[in-house]
Order: C-alpha cells, then structure tokens, then sequence
C-alpha cells in the first residue's frame, strides 16, 4: 500500500510540535478489464429478450436514441459505461474536452468538478508528446510507446483515433471504508454492434479518486493506468481470448516501460510462493505479473513481448510458441528458474540473467520464506505450481538436511562478499561441512509445474538463539517526511535486549523514499530512558528503492549485550522530503524524535495536525540479535554405538522439590559394557552448573527397548537453578576397553 504524507514541524515558545499536514492514505488502484472480459453481452441481452421482455424492448428503444443523439453532435456524446457494484450497464454524458492527432478526450458532465484545464493539458501531453522521466523513450507519448511495444490498437469505428473517457466509475470505494479502486478499463462489448456498446476504439478512466483524491489533483496514477488500459484495447485486436496473468502483465509493463513505475513490488516479494499463472484479481498478482514480465522483457527482449502480444495462442502455450518464434530452445519453465535467482540475488555483476535492468527494480529482493536457525528442525510445506521460497539457515560448523521422498526442484546458493556458488541438490541427504555464519545459505525450492509437498530433516552442531525484534505490524499507516529546516531529523526505537549474551546484527526500516544518503545510528541508553551516545560508527546508507525494507547488516556485530539491556536504532534523514515508514499500533515500543538544534522527545509529543491526536505509534524500524548455543543430537540417538543416547525426559521440566507440580527429567542412555557416566550441565555462557558421576552396567543391548536411566532433580550446588535453557552433556568411561566416548551436547529447558 503506498502513502502521501507531508510533515511539517513548526516551533511554538520554545516547545517542538510536529503537524503531519497530510496523512491520508493513497487509494489504490485496480483494473476493471478482467470483468468487463468476462460478459458475454450477446447472452446477456439474449437472457433479456426472453426474460424480461420489456426491459429489453426499453434498452433497444433507448440504443436507438442514443445513436441519433451521437450522430448529430460533435462536442457531446452519451455513452455507456458499467456499474461494478450493480453489475449494469448505465448512461451517462460527456463532452469532449481535448482533441490531439492521435486521441480524444471526453469528461463526463458529472465529473467537470475533478478535472481541471491544467489536468487535461497533462493527460494529452502524455498520451501524444512525452511520457515519464523513467520511460524507455520520454520523448514519446503513451499512444507511441504502446504502440511500438504491442502493435496496432483496432479501429473499429475507422477514424484512426484513440478515445478516453474520463468518467467518476461505479465502484465500491470508500475513503473511509475500502481504499481500493477501479482506476480504468476497457471493453469489449465497445468492438461490437451490440446494444450497449459504443462502438468506438475508447478506454475509460476514473476521476474520483483517480484524477482527484479529496484533496489533490494528480495525474501519475491514471498514467500508469492509461499505458495499463491501451494495451488490453492493443491486445484485444490480437487476441481476444488471452489469459489474464500474461494480458494483465503486459498492461503493468506498459505502465513501468512509459516511465510510471512498477505496481507494489514489495507484494510478491515479501510473499513470492504464488503460483504465477492464477490470477485472483488482487493486488499481488498485479505485484507479480509486473515484475515477471518486466523480467521477460529485459532478458528476451521488446520483440519477444509483441509476439506474445500477436500471438493467438493462450497462456503457457503462447509463450513457449512466442520463445519457439525467435528461435529459441528455452521454455516457460527454463525463463522461471532463472526470475527465481534473479529476484534473490538482483545483481546482473554476478549473472546477467540474475538481477533487472530497470532503475525502479534495483534493490528489489525477495524476502526469505523461512529461516531455519534451531537444530534439529523438521520442515514441511507445499511448494505451488510456478512458485518459489526461500529458506535460510543460521548456525555454525557443519550443516546437513535429508530429504524425505521426493526430491522437489531446487538451487542451493552460498554467498559471501558478493561471490555467490549456485548448485542444484539431487541426492535425498546433503552435508554442507564448512557451515559459517559469515556466508549466507539459502535453499531455493520452486516447481515448474503442479504443486509439490517436500519435507526435510536438518541438522547443525550449532543452533541460533535469533530474536527478530519487531513493534509495527508489519503495515505502513502513514509516511513521515521531514523539511529542510528540521534536518537533520532522527527517529529512534528502543529495543530491549531479550536474553544475555547477545550480538545485534542487522537492522531494517521502512522507507518510501530511494536514492538519498542517510545515516544508520545504534545508541546507548543515557541513563533518563532517553537516546544517548553512539555505541558504533554510524553506517552511510543509500536506499535503493522507495516503497521497501531497507536490511543494514552491520559490518560488525555489536557483541556481549546483556539481557534487560536497552539500546536505541536511529535513522538519521539529512536531505529533505525524504521520507519513512510510521505504523498506527499500539505495541509495547517506544519511538523517539530529533529535530536539528533539538533534544530527543518521545514521539508522542508530537501531534497529527488532521485530528490533533498525538502520534502515539512506531517508526518502522527494527532490529536483530542472535547468539550461537550448542544443537540438540543430530538424531534421536548418537552415531556412537558404545554409547546410545536419548535426549532427557521430560523435557521443559520443573526441578522437584521446586513446587508439588516439580519433575525433574531423566537421562536414558545405552552402554555395552559396564563403566563410569558423567554428566555436565552447564548454563548457556558455558559455565558449569551441575555435574553427577555414576558407576553403571548395562541394563539393554543397543537396538533393544530397555535403558538405562538416570535421574535429575534440577538442583545445582546451591539449590534449584533458574529457569532457562541449558547444555548437557553424557561421558561415558568403559571399564573394559578403557574408552572415553562423549555424547553430543543437547539442551534443556527448565521452568521454575
């Protein structure tokens, strides 16, 4: 979802009060083509004639008036336009506004109050003479551009103009209620002698809230749109019958490629197993189709995108027939592989197939799906048909998984400084034995076909203890931007550092704008629960892209913070009307502001100038901390065949003499001859706690049921210890062979 708000901070006696002057949410744009699409208006008016004859015997009537009224005027027209929430045809009229060499422009009557002279100037300026900064030629206009990319649009009236009608379209929004809007569409029954059809070349596009939101008058989204609708009037020429993942994409490339940007990236990024080719009209398939054809287009090239365009074949089969028509081997599945790896890595340095050309799609990465930190861990899921995901693993010295059944597609990436080793895993069980977390290791799971289940079991010596500290929910309210007389502005949260031992290792925040320099702070706690000095050197940072995460790993970890210890994460902004992220919650954080010349104050004393409420949310901004701990056994028993290993039982446990409800746990164990077991304990420092020796002999041969047991009450030297987690390990000395075999270490949980 994407914002507009404008921040303003204005001195009173001395005492700062912010005003955001503008916090209302951006309406978000949808395309009504895909219904319109789907009408079948020879059925409809048929299923009329027969069941409502009199209905029916109107509308001709009235068709028949409205084609007199058309043919004697010039300036003005009735048309007829579609009702999303009725489901209906109405009528409505217009009068035509702008006239170029290519286009017509009309405004329904009803909407004069939305569109100014200045607004329409733009919109055919854009349709005939230029188009945005960002466009593959800002030279030319829309009809141009499209044009050139898709072919020619019909000219089912035969004057060889394009018309637009700009029109308040029937839809469910709601400023207060449903953001969402139908920004334009095109329809087919207008290439039809039918009945309700204009029978004109014409694309609508909506004024309210398209043009004119409630409070300002734009053009960039009903751009984007216009660029978005011409293509499906281009497409219908070729192909009526196109799926919509392929005919949609090819509109949301017509937006990017006229310089209008690329429709909510983040939506399928943030979430990329989505099946590329069902289309559920949301907004994250609009989020997918954008970045997949873009894809296509910058790797196969613009003549690739008109042949599917012209192609008359349907979905899959239309673009392996459009590859096959340039003469290349590749199919859909072999394109797919490579977006799967190019939306991860973004950096054609490593592979041009790898990363996008565009300038709105650098920094655009995808999100890991899963992060596997804890040891051993067993991972299911369903991988669907064209999707993909990511999972990460966290730990240290060796790595193993084994795949149960069916190996699924996959890569298996390790990177480090930028140098990146691509593999594909084909045997069911895998050892990665230099296992680091100075390199990133990503299992990349994907099908090129029906949706698969996979599962896999995975083993590391070393766990990660992994806190992903997180106060917003993850939605953006509203976006905060500072003026160039309160730079340089920085905003804080507080994190408190939940266990002991930890190193901060990352930090992320929101930030709607790209191509700015700011500063990334980590601070001290100054004794008043405020920020206080710097507890590194502030990091340089650039965003890449507006509308985004921005992840900072820090170049080196900031380590041995103490649990209950409170640091602060600052961005600091020093160019003005850049802007980021704030959340409406009301979550346990704290967030803090400081202007240039200021000190630090809570957020919430500042206020929103729309209601006067204090701004009493969070900055999107958020940290990380980790810390290495011994893995539980590779296996429900050890390797080692003199000594069996059972992980203890139960396991949380109470100490015994605790409370009446205290267990304690017991170690079982397998031996072969008779012997002397020692066990450690130890807290997660690595301090020894509790140690135990017994003489013992053994009670079960190895692969048989019985074990030997020893029990534990949870008491150290000085009583119960704490609850927490703990390391054990069992050493086992044989009496017969003189062997010293040592179990792997494993963990427990006590819950005093």
């Amino acid at each position: 979802m994407r914002l507009i708000p404008l921040f303003l901070i204005l001195f009173l006696s001395g005492t700062i009060f912010a005003e955001i002057t503008t916090t209302q949410t951006e309406p978000v744009k949808t395309c009504g083509t895909p219904e319109l699409m789907e009408i079948d208006i020879e059925s409809y008016l048929e299923e009329m004639r027969e069941n409502n004859p009199d209905a029916f015997l109107k509308l001709m009537q009235e068709a028949e008036m409205i084609d007199m009224f058309n043919s004697t005027g010039i300036q003005q027209r009735m048309f007829y336009a579609y009702n999303f929430v009725s489901k209906k045809f109405y009528t409505v009229n217009a009068t035509l506004r702008r006239e170029g060499a290519l286009t017509r422009i009309w405004v329904e009557d009803a909407s004069d109050q939305y569109m100014t002279e200045t607004l329409l100037d733009n919109l055919l300026a854009n349709l005939e003479s230029f188009s945005g900064a960002n466009s593959i030629d800002p030279t030319k206009g829309i009809v141009e551009i499209d044009t050139m990319l898709f072919g020619q649009p019909p000219n089912y009236d035969g004057d060889g103009i394009v018309d637009f009608l700009v029109l308040d379209i029937k839809d469910s929004y709601s400023p207060d209620e449903n953001n969402e809007f139908i920004a334009g569409y095109f329809s087919p029954t207008d290439q039809t002698n039918q009945a309700m059809s204009n029978k004109m070349d014409l694309m609508y596009l909506d004024s309210y809230p398209g043009f004119f939101d409630g409070q300002n008058y734009r053009t960039e989204p009903v751009l984007s749109t216009t660029a978005h609708e011409f293509q499906h009037l281009i497409h219908y020429n070729y192909d009526q019958n196109e799926e919509l993942w392929i005919n949609e994409g090819l509109s949301q490339l017509a937006g990017t490629y006229c310089g209008y940007g690329i429709d909510f990236p983040y939506l399928y990024l943030e979430n990329p197993n989505q099946s590329l080719t069902v289309w559920e009209q949301k907004l994250q398939d609009y989020s997918r189709a954008n970045l997949w054809t873009l894809y296509c287009a910058e790797q196969l090239g613009l003549e690739f995108i008109k042949n599917l365009t012209q192609n008359p074949s349907n979905g899959i089969a239309s673009f392996n027939e459009s590859l096959q028509f340039m003469g290349s081997p590749a199919s859909i599945a072999d394109v797919f592989r490579s977006w799967t790896l190019a939306n991860l890595i973004n950096d054609r340095s490593v592979d041009p197939r790898y990363g996008y050309i565009a300038t709105e799609a650098s920094g655009l990465r995808a999100s890991v799906t899963r992060l596997v930190y804890q040891y051993p861990e067993t991972v299911t899921g369903i991988v669907k048909g064209l999707g993909v995901e990511y999972h990460r693993f966290r730990g240290r010295d060796s790595l193993q998984f084994n795949f149960a059944g069916t190996i699924p597609q996959n890569y298996w990436l390790v990177s480090r400084n930028n140098l990146y080793s691509i593999a594909s895993i084909l045997q069911n069980s895998y050892h990665a034995p230099f296992f680091s977390d100075d390199s990133t290791y990503i299992l990349l799971l994907y099908s090129t076909v029906q949706d698969m289940a996979y599962r896999y079991d995975s083993y590391a010596s070393f766990s990660l203890r992994y806190f992903d500290m997180v106060y917003d929910d993850g939605q953006t309210d509203v976006t905060v931007r500072f003026d160039s007389g309160n730079l340089p502005a920085v905003a804080a949260n507080r994190f408190i550092v939940p266990e002991n031992n930890l190193d901060l290792e990352s930090v992320r925040f929101w930030s709607a704008s790209s191509d700015y320099n700011a500063l990334i702070r980590v601070l001290s706690n100054n004794g008043s629960q405020l920020p206080g000095t710097d507890l590194i050197s502030p990091l340089n940072i650039m965003p890449e892209s507006r509308n985004n995460w921005v992840e900072i790993p820090l170049p080196e970890k900031l380590s041995g913070l103490r649990e209950n210890e409170i640091i602060y994460v600052a961005v600091e902004i020093n160019e003005a009307n850049k802007a980021i992220g704030y959340d409406n919650t009301l979550a346990s954080g704290r967030s803090y502001l400081k202007l240039s010349g200021n000190n630090w104050s809570l957020l919430s004393n500042y206020s929103f100038s729309t209601n006067n409420e204090p701004a009493s949310g969070l900055w999107m901004i958020r940290a990380s901390f980790s810390g290495l701990i011994q893995s539980d056994s590779i296996s429900d028993q050890s390797v080692e065949e003199d000594l069996i290993v059972l992980n203890n039982f139960p396991n949380p446990f109470v100490s015994q003499k605790a409370g009446k409800n205290g267990n304690g746990t017991h170690f079982s164990f397998q031996i072969i001859n008779p012997g002397y077991l020692r066990i450690a304990v130890y807290d997660i420092l690595g301090r020894k706690v509790h140690e135990m020796s017994r003489q013992v002999t053994p009670e079960g041969r190895p692969g048989s049921s019985v074990y030997n047991a020893i029990f534990w009450d949870g008491y150290g030297e000085n009583g119960p210890l704490a609850a927490g987690i703990y390391i054990y390990r069992l050493t086992f000395l044989d009496a017969i062979s003189g062997k010293r075999i040592h179990s792997p270490y494993r963990k427990l949980v006590i819950l005093n």
